[in-house]
């Protein structure tokens, strides 16, 4: 995720609707211009991205046009799913046809929410704190629903190459050193003890990501 670490919770969250051939302009329009009015955080970041599920259309393919009266308004989707659309107060009082050569029922629409922080080798357990503390103030303001798919983070995970005989040590009161597994993966798990301590947490090498994770 660009050149910073990844303490993300790379959350993929489909929509409870899946899209139509033909859709109204003011059913994307409400997605995106929700998504558009959550401002970014010190670490949070959320995106929209279009996939395909159509075995014939694949998600770098696929092809939406707004048919305004005005004139055709193509929608430029990039290769990982994210897409240029306009929100725009003219097309939702038009509310023209949004037309895709994905099959019905095989487009959906999808957040993928993100916290990132600089690379550290070292750094305190706050920063964890801070990303879960972050996100959750984040999602509470956006209502009920948005609490309702709120993900419950477990701790952070640290990801390497997998195979990478990594550790890493939480340097508290009691020190506690967790190992890799086969996949290069950390899991530092969040205890109160250590919130209210603030050890440092020492890794072997830097990591290629960090992560926030769910059971």
């Amino acid at each position: 995720m660009r050149t910073l670490i990844a303490v993300a919770l790379c959350v993929v969250a489909p929509l409870a609707f899946a899209l139509e051939r033909e859709i109204p302009y003011e059913d994307l329009h409400k997605v995106f211009a929700r998504v558009a009015g959550i401002p970014p955080g010190k670490y949070f970041r959320m995106d929209t991205r279009i996939v395909s599920e159509d075995p014939a259309i694949a998600s770098k393919d696929i092809r939406l046009v707004i048919r305004a009266r005005a004139g055709d308004i193509p929608v430029a989707i990039a290769p990982d799913g994210s897409a240029a659309f306009p929100v725009r107060d003219d097309l939702l009082a038009e509310n023209p046809p949004v037309v895709t050569n994905v099959a019905k029922g095989k487009l959906q629409m999808r957040i993928d929410m993100s916290v990132e922080a600089p690379p550290e080798q070292r750094f305190r357990y706050g920063l964890m704190v801070a990303m879960i503390e972050e996100v959750d103030g984040i999602i509470a303001r956006q209502g009920m629903m948005a609490r309702m798919f709120a993900p419950d983070f477990e701790g952070l995970q640290v990801s390497y190459a997998p195979g990478t005989a990594a550790t890493a040590t939480v340097e508290g009161a009691q020190p506690e050193t967790f190992h890799a597994d086969a996949d290069g993966r950390i899991r530092i798990p969040d205890r109160k003890a250590w919130r209210k301590e603030n050890p440092f947490v020492q890794l072997s090498a830097v990591p290629t990501r960090m992560e926030l994770y769910v059971d």
